[in-house]
């Protein structure tokens, strides 16, 4: 269902599914798309990167039970959410 929202354009709507499914305290590989595409969200249409990296590291931790291919994913993705604060704070500087 978040695939055709995202897919729409309708970032309320696909937010709101992400959200409640990163709340869950179900624990699959399902969740980590979820994660994957709320921190991507974040970062890329919010400019939120300190949420996004948030997301991102709770997905990491997930990844590491599941799967390598989103643990691979999750590390890149903070990594350069981490670049992305540190020259936010440099730049207020």
């Amino acid at each position: 269902i978040s695939y055709y929202f995202k897919k729409n354009q309708e970032w309320k709507s696909a937010v709101s599914l992400w959200r409640e499914m990163t709340s869950s305290e179900a624990q699959s590989k399902d969740l980590l798309l979820s994660f994957r595409e709320l921190a991507m969200y974040l970062e890329h249409k919010e400019k939120k990167y300190e949420e996004a990296r948030k997301v991102a590291e709770e997905g990491y931790v997930l990844s590491l039970d599941f799967s390598s291919y989103y643990e691979k994913d999750f590390t890149h993705r903070r990594e350069r959410l981490k670049r992305k604060i540190q020259g936010q704070k440099e730049k207020k500087k």
